[in-house]
C-alpha cells in the first residue's frame, strides 16, 4: 500500500518498477526519467544530484514541497566518510594535496566517487588508496573491481580487510588484492600493491607534497589509519 521510488536510469530497477506498476498495491514513482534540474548542493558529484532527486521525490510523496527540499539541499554538508575532506594541518610533512576519506567498498561506489572527484578537479592528479573490504566480496566482484579505478591517475591497493565472522575459509586462487593490483596495472601504469598502510603512505609521499587529490578509500581499518597518520 506504500510507494516505491526508483531510479529510471537503472535498467534493472526499471524492469522491476515497470512490472510492479502493473499491480494495484504499490505505487511506483520513477525519478531520473530525463535530464533533471540541478539541485543547489554543497556537495559535488552526479551521484549526489541523483540522490537529491530521489530524496525530493520521496519528500513530495510525503507532502513536502519543492521549496522545503531546496532549503535542505542548500545546508546539507554531506555524510561522514562520503568524500569527507580531511584537515591535514597537523601533518609534520608539508602537504599541498587535497585529502579525502571515503567509505566506498563496492565497485559501483568506487567508480561514482572517483568520477565525482574527476568532475570536481578535472586538471588535478587523482590518487586512490584502496583497502578492499571482505575477501569474498573481492573474489565475487573481481572483474568489476578491475575497471572501477579508471578515473584515477594512480592506484595503491592494500590487502583485503578481513571481516570477523564473515569470511569463508581461505580459497586457493588468484582473486586477492595483489592479483587485483596486477590486473589494474595492465591498463594503468601507476598501480601499486602495498602490504601495509605505512607502505601505502610511502607510495603516495610525493603526491602528498604536490598539488594532487588523494582519496583513502574502504570500509575497514583504512579510515582509522589515515586519521591517526594525519593526527585527526
Amino acid at each position: 500500500g506504500g510507494s516505491l521510488v526508483l531510479n529510471f536510469g537503472d535498467k534493472e530497477l526499471r524492469k522491476i518498477g515497470t512490472k510492479m506498476a502493473r499491480g494495484e498495491k504499490t505505487k511506483v514513482v520513477f525519478y531520473n526519467r530525463a535530464k533533471f534540474k540541478k539541485h543547489p548542493l554543497l556537495i559535488f558529484g552526479v551521484h549526489n544530484q541523483l540522490n537529491a532527486e530521489a530524496a525530493q521525490t520521496a519528500a513530495n510523496l510525503l507532502g513536502a514541497g519543492e521549496e522545503a527540499a531546496e532549503k535542505v539541499f542548500r545546508s546539507y554538508r554531506g555524510a561522514w566518510r562520503r568524500m569527507e575532506q580531511l584537515n591535514t594541518d597537523n601533518l609534520k610533512l608539508i602537504t599541498h594535496a587535497v585529502v579525502y576519506s571515503d567509505y566506498a567498498h563496492h565497485p559501483t561506489e568506487i567508480k561514482a566517487t572517483l568520477a565525482a572527484l574527476r568532475g570536481k578537479f578535472p586538471r588535478k592528479r587523482i590518487v586512490c588508496v584502496f583497502e578492499p573490504h571482505q575477501a569474498d566480496r573481492l573474489r565475487r566482484l573481481f572483474a568489476l573491481f578491475i575497471t572501477a579505478f579508471s578515473a584515477a591517475d594512480k592506484v595503491v591497493l592494500l590487502p583485503s580487510y578481513q571481516v570477523a565472522g564473515r569470511e569463508e575459509e581461505k580459497r586457493n586462487g588468484a582473486n586477492d588484492s595483489f592479483a587485483l593490483a596486477q590486473e589494474v596495472g595492465r591498463k594503468k601504469k601507476e598501480t601499486f600493491y602495498a602490504a601495509t598502510f605505512a607502505d601505502a603512505v610511502k607510495a603516495v609521499r610525493t603526491d602528498l607534497v604536490s598539488d594532487a587529490v588523494i582519496v583513502f578509500m574502504g570500509a575497514g581499518a583504512i579510515d582509522a589509519e589515515v586519521r591517526k597518520y594525519f593526527g585527526i
